[in-house]
């Protein structure tokens, strides 16, 4: 994996079990600007590799502040819950594609969850995580814009948002439009950069997740700037829904997908 927001790929060569750990800690120093003690490394091997006649690890590393983790942990406890397991959102929008397709992802998939703060870029080849990239912006900057346009309260910003979306108000299209685009010269940035490091030609096809894809004309927007197909995630595609309130869950799948990929998580 490749330019991960406190995920990277260190180049280690392949070496016995016991050493692996250590030589991790070690190339994390390389990775964080914290102190060693300040953080978590947990790793995972994906595969390996030869080049030039020297086999290494396809592998993922997460680095994370040990007191933001810590703080997380205790939030959820605070509830009255206890904490199974801990993920990395890469991984976990990982499980949720493999339940949408069957666990069979051919070709190279970008896969990109965009919520209210964040987006994550990931791109698969072949079912493997290559790349991986986290970026600060998200729907938030897109209702902020909203609300400063028509001089509305952050909360009216948002229902506007969601009840017109980039298809009905001239007024708020613009605004909207201005904050997708950034979106979008960021994934582009991102596909370059994995076309480049990777010598691949692009991916095959675009999977959308989170709840601002679900904008009304976001996803005819978004598509006219990819040759790829663009399709919106559906974690439920593959699953039996009996509850009287599935049809308002199902017009929201993909607001699921990071939830459904950790439900998912074996182990």
């Amino acid at each position: 994996v490749r330019r991960a927001a406190g995920a990277t790929e260190p180049a280690l060569p392949v070496m016995p079990a016991h050493e692996l750990s250590e030589a991790v800690r070690w190339e994390a120093r390389k990775l964080t600007a914290l102190p060693m003690e300040e953080v978590v490394i947990d790793f995972l091997v994906m595969g390996e590799s030869e080049e030039h006649q020297v086999r290494r690890y396809e592998m993922v590393v997460a680095i994370v502040e040990r007191a933001a983790l810590l703080e997380q942990i205790q939030q959820v406890r605070m509830s009255g819950l206890e904490v199974a397991a801990i993920d990395v959102a890469p991984l976990a929008l990982f499980g949720a594609v493999k339940a949408q397709f069957d666990k069979k992802v051919l070709g190279s998939l970008l896969y990109i969850d965009i919520g209210a703060k964040k987006m994550e870029i990931n791109i698969l080849k072949e079912g493997m995580l290559r790349f991986t990239r986290q970026v600060g912006m998200g729907g938030d900057g897109i209702t902020q814009a909203v609300a400063q346009t028509l001089g509305v309260s952050f909360a009216d910003g948002e229902r506007r948002k969601r009840e017109a979306g980039m298809l009905r108000e001239e007024m708020i299209r613009g605004p909207i439009q201005g904050e997708v685009d950034r979106l979008i010269v960021e994934i582009q940035r991102s596909v370059d950069y994995y076309r480049a490091q990777f010598r691949e030609p692009g991916v095959d096809k675009i999977l959308l997740m989170g709840g601002t894809p679900l904008l009304p004309g976001f996803l005819d927007y978004f598509s006219g700037f990819f040759e790829a197909p663009v399709e919106i995630g559906d974690p439920f595609s593959r699953m039996t829904m009996i509850n009287s309130g599935a049809s308002i869950v199902r017009n929201m799948a993909p607001r699921f997908s990071l939830a459904v990929g950790l439900s998912l998580r074996k182990g």
